[in-house]
């Protein structure tokens, strides 16, 4: 538990640092990227600290892939 509470203190911090000169600047965009990553990264710290098992990301990418792979495949290839 106190390990999640680090991950979301420094998440924060980090949070703090960087979106205020982003916005500064102008990047809205950026700035939410940032902030869409930064959580992102934080909840992937904090599920296994938790025991809640992740799946393979390998599973995602072939899901993804595997119909652009099959296009090419059957696009290019001499008959």
């Amino acid at each position: 538990m106190i390990g999640s509470l680090v991950v979301v203190a420094l998440a924060i911090v980090i949070g703090v640092i960087k979106v205020p000169s982003l916005l500064k600047k102008g990047w809205y965009k950026e700035a939410i990227v940032n902030v869409s990553l930064l959580v992102a990264g934080a909840a992937i710290c904090i599920l296994p600290m938790l025991l809640i098992s992740l799946s393979d990301p390998l599973i995602y990418l072939k899901v993804i892939y595997k119909p652009v792979s099959d296009w090419f495949f059957n696009t290019f290839t001499a008959k």
